[in-house]
């Protein structure tokens, strides 16, 4: 509605004159000039062209790049301990999974739970 009158929020935006008259890639449009048109985007209470941005590429190849190169580093530093076969290995991978266990059905057991046989005798062990 170019004929009704609203207060700019900067002088900047509406320079004055004819009506539905904004600043230079001001929205005529929205109210008061407040928008950039679009394409422009705001700085300092003027509206600049977008010049076609930033790319965001490098960004995502040096992603790819730092967890390639983790994951690498990982695995050469790791190299002798994924070839390893020993018995001591796999003891201590089944230790580990056993303390895991008796631990996971101690906290059944602190759980009110009406457990159905055989479970119920076994927690009361």
């Amino acid at each position: 509605e170019p004929l009704r009158v609203y207060k700019c929020y900067a002088e900047k935006h509406c320079p004055g004159g004819a009506p539905a008259v904004c600043d230079q890639n001001r929205d005529t449009t929205s109210v008061a000039c407040a928008r950039c048109n679009v394409g422009s985007y705001e700085e300092d209470d003027v509206c600049e062209i977008c010049d076609g941005g930033s790319s965001h590429f490098p960004l995502i190849v040096a992603g790819i790049l730092v967890v390639s190169g983790v994951a690498a580093l990982t695995i050469s530093i790791n190299r002798s301990a994924l070839l390893q076969t020993d018995a001591s290995l796999m003891l201590a991978v089944i230790a580990g999974v056993m303390i895991t266990s008796v631990q996971i059905l101690g906290i059944y057991t602190q759980m009110e739970i009406a457990w159905f046989e055989p479970l119920q005798s076994l927690f009361q062990t």
